[in-house]
């Protein structure tokens, strides 16, 4: 079962639901006579809960939440994962995630095709794109008087104006792209050379001020 951090902390009539979630999911059988319904016989078994991130000696609630960005995920995305085993398998313990640093976005997507993004209420097109980012342009290069690295903000800002013409050729993706897949982190997992090529692979649009408060927050955290 998969869900929410969120669910650790909901409550119901002032009781935390996720108790009760596991005791159901311990013994589904008698959870389900509890509401007034019959059973088949042959559908009495129980489960034995388990986390993934710790041993499986539940001490917390607590101890189902996984932290994707401790095993690998190029992500902070926390769910809460518990495994539960019915008790006529023979099964000993649930083997842990193994802790791994997450690798960098640079490494996760640089090998997806280069796209723009679009540009909202208003008509869009390659051409009245790349004026908006150039307008962009202008407009962070008068707001950015009051920084420390004025003249290190204004050079990256002028280096997107200069790479405007480059973006010309940029589309704004599809549902799938031909291409070959380089990604060099878990290509075993990510990588299914049978599809040549990257599915799902398109951007949406925004407003011309969004636009510029993207480029502006992209250009401060590459300075600094």
């Amino acid at each position: 079962m998969e869900n929410v951090r969120g669910l650790l902390s909901s409550k119901i009539d002032g009781k935390y639901i996720f108790n009760q979630i596991c005791d159901d999911l311990t013994s589904p059988a008698e959870a389900v006579r509890l509401h007034g319904r019959e059973i088949r016989d042959d559908r009495n078994h129980t489960y034995r809960l388990h986390a993934l991130s710790r041993s499986s000696l539940i001490e917390t609630t607590g101890d189902y939440l996984v932290r994707c960005e401790r095993y690998g995920i190029p992500q902070k995305r926390h769910r809460i994962i518990v495994v539960g085993v019915r008790d006529d398998v023979d099964f000993d313990d649930m083997p842990l995630l193994l802790p791994s640093s997450p690798p960098s976005l640079e490494q996760m997507i640089a090998d997806l095709p280069k796209l723009r993004s679009g540009l909202s209420k208003e008509q869009d097109s390659r051409e009245s794109w790349v004026g908006a980012v150039l307008a962009s342009a202008s407009v962070n290069r008068r707001s950015i008087g009051l920084s420390a690295d004025v003249e290190r903000l204004n050079e990256k800002i002028a280096n997107v104006a200069k790479t405007c013409n480059a973006m010309l050729k940029l589309t704004r993706g599809c549902e799938f792209i031909a291409g070959e897949a380089s990604i060099a982190v878990r290509s075993d997992w990510f990588v299914d050379k049978r599809l040549l090529g990257f599915c799902n692979h398109a951007t949406r649009s925004h407003i011309r001020a969004d636009l510029a408060r993207y480029l502006f927050a992209a250009t401060f955290a590459d300075v600094y």
